[in-house]
Formats: C-alpha cells, sequence, structure tokens
C-alpha cells in the first residue's frame, strides 16, 4: 500500500495561471507536481546521485 500516492497524485491548486506570466506558471506547476525538484542547486557534471 502505497500511503503517500494520493497526495502525490493530487490535482495541486492554485493561482498560479491568474497571477504569473504563462511560462512561469507552467514552471511554478511543475514544481508542484514533482516531489524532487532539484534544480536550484547548482551541481556540476561531475556530480552523480
Amino acid at each position: 500500500m502505497d500511503l503517500y500516492a494520493r497526495q502525490v497524485e493530487a490535482q495541486k491548486t492554485s493561482n498560479f495561471d491568474l497571477t504569473l506570466a504563462s511560462a512561469q506558471s507552467d514552471l511554478a506547476q511543475q514544481l508542484l507536481k514533482n516531489s524532487y525538484v532539484f534544480d536550484f542547486l547548482t551541481l556540476r557534471e561531475a556530480a552523480h546521485e
């Protein structure tokens, strides 16, 4: 039983489409969908998971 599936898969509600430009709104929506977003880290190419 996946205890967190409902939370991860649930539709997130926001007002990004009303308050942000289209491209920024899309990015913000994607950030909410991805539970592990590490794009803010400035890792080099040599860094491996």
